[in-house]
């Protein structure tokens, strides 16, 4: 199993290269297979860059491709792949051709930040014995029930999960005699999911246990 970190580590060194390329308007440049091994055998020596290879592609984290006028594979970052789609979209109209379509972008800016994620220093039971005081004690059972299978008990959270596991779980008992809404915000990858589904799961099985006719009680898009 490759480590997160490394693959963030890698995707980092390959953002950085791309990054020079992209300054200078080149969105078209790409890493070949050798390149990529080389660039990865940089950051870490302790995994097979074809492993390595295999979760970048598998998470998303790289775009593989072929050069119909070269042979062998090309790669790109998702970011950069990502950035060449937007800058490439045109207006299009039928019976017209798409090469001869207005583009929508006429420039852009690429700015590139280090990425910071929120510290998930909050062990299971600290996060429910902080919870506890403004959570319905059906709905922190059901919690502490989740916990206390051995699969669950390594989960750790950040401070603004539990947060916005309370907030989620006020809006819901207040749903039922009047409208909310919870917004939940933070970087790509910093857990919002999670903050989303463990409180609104853990009121569907309390609301089943209460009424278990099937019905709709979540729509997630």
């Amino acid at each position: 199993m490759i480590p997160q970190e490394i693959l963030i580590d890698v995707l980092d060194s390959l953002e950085t290269l791309e990054l020079e390329q992209i300054n200078r308007g080149d969105l078209m440049s790409f890493f070949s297979r050798q390149e990529l091994e080389t660039e990865i055998m940089n950051v870490t020596t302790q995994h097979a860059p074809n492993d390595v290879i295999g979760r970048l592609k598998s998470g998303a984290f790289i775009h593989e491709f072929k050069d119909g006028q070269a042979s062998g594979l090309r790669y790109r970052t998702r970011s950069a792949e990502g950035l060449r789609l937007l800058v490439a979209n045109r207006q299009w109209f039928r019976k017209g051709r798409i090469e001869n379509s207005k583009r929508l972008i006429s420039d852009y800016r690429f700015v590139s930040r280090p990425r910071i994620f929120p510290k998930r220093d909050l062990k299971a039971q600290q996060f429910l014995d902080r919870l506890s005081s403004e959570t319905e004690e059906s709905v922190l059972s059901i919690l502490k029930t989740f916990f206390n299978d051995p699969q669950n008990k390594n989960f750790q959270f950040s401070g603004f999960q539990l947060r916005a596991t309370g907030s989620v779980l006020k809006g819901w008992q207040r749903s039922q005699r009047t409208e909310t809404a919870t917004i939940i915000c933070a970087g790509t990858g910093s857990g919002k999911t999670l903050a989303f589904y463990l409180p609104v799961l853990a009121s569907i099985v309390k609301d089943k246990k209460k009424n278990p006719k099937k019905s709709v009680r979540v729509l997630a898009i």
